[in-house]
Parts: C-alpha cells; structure tokens; sequence
C-alpha cells in the first residue's frame, strides 16, 4: 500500500457493508487524526431501535457535512452519496463477506447485552439469520459500488482485507 499523508485531509468517508468494521475503524481513525467522528447509525437509528424519519436524519447528516473537520462513517447507498462528494477522502472497506459475517457474529456476542458506543441505550445487538446471510453475500456492496461510481475528486482508498487496514493504520 502507498504511503499516503492523511493530515491535509479533514473530510473523511467511512463507508462498507454491515459486519465491515467502520465504526471502529472511525473510532480508531478519530484518536488518530483528532477529527470528530460521527456514526450514521446514531442519526438513523432511535431508542428501541426505530427508524428516525428520513428528513430528519438526512438534515442531521447535512448539517455535519457543512462542517470543516469530520469522519463519518456508515452504510452508503446511491440515493444518499452526496456526502461522497463533500469528502476529501473516502475510505471503503471492502472486505469479505465471510470477514464481515463473522464481524456481525461477534459484535452480537458483545453487544447483545449491552448497546454499541454509537447506538441508543435501548438499541441491544439482534441476531438476525436473514441479516448474517445478507452480510455473507455482500448484498450491500452493489448499493455502494453504484454509489461510488461517480465520485468525482473525492480520493478513493479501497481496503480489501484487515492486513490493509492494519498497514493504513500503521501509517498515520
């Protein structure tokens, strides 16, 4: 992997399929940088784990995108990748559906009983087959391969495996 300087870079996209490991990688990229993070989880997702309407998460996302410095971090899909091109750089992890599936397995074990840093309190970790099965075969990586398509100027880092993220993280 090519070395690669992320100071200049104060807008960054996290984005993968469910199970790829953003939101720790954000998290993690955050201490890093000093950049704000922000889970698009936590915009779209109340207690209980129902649905914020969609103007208002999507208002919320806007707002953080009119910032100067963030991370944001999140499933991406065609209908939403304006914030692809707000982003100086988008880091996709793109890894593989057996990767991600067992990522979704274990974050299930710690979480079950207990809510993910970026979710409401109310929101436990579910176990859902229907879901492991479409992190399994990738189904969310065709949104997001439509949605990059067109990005433009944003740099583009594709990290396909943990040994690229863990080389991309050495590197800050």
């Amino acid at each position: 992997m090519p070395k690669l300087l992320i100071q200049p870079y104060k807008r960054i996209s996290v984005i993968g399929i469910s199970g790829s490991g953003k939101s720790t990688f954000a998290r993690k990229l955050g201490l890093k940088t000093g950049l704000p993070v922000y889970h698009m989880d936590s915009l779209y997702w109340g207690p209980g784990w129902q649905e914020i309407p969609e103007e208002i998460w999507t208002a919320k996302e806007q707002d953080i995108l009119a910032e100067k410095e963030w991370i944001l971090e999140g499933y991406l899909d065609e209908k939403h990748s304006d914030r692809l091109s707000k982003a100086e750089l988008l880091l996709y992890l793109d890894l593989s559906g057996w990767r991600c599936a067992l990522n979704g397995l274990k974050r299930w074990v710690s979480h079950r009983h207990k809510p993910r840093p970026e979710l409401p309190a109310t929101c436990l970790e579910r176990f859902d087959l229907s879901f492991l099965w479409a992190i399994f075969t990738r189904k969310e990586r065709a949104e997001i391969e439509r949605a990059i398509k067109h990005i433009g100027p944003t740099k583009l880092i594709r990290l396909n495996n943990q040994s690229d993220i863990n080389a991309f993280c050495e590197q800050l």
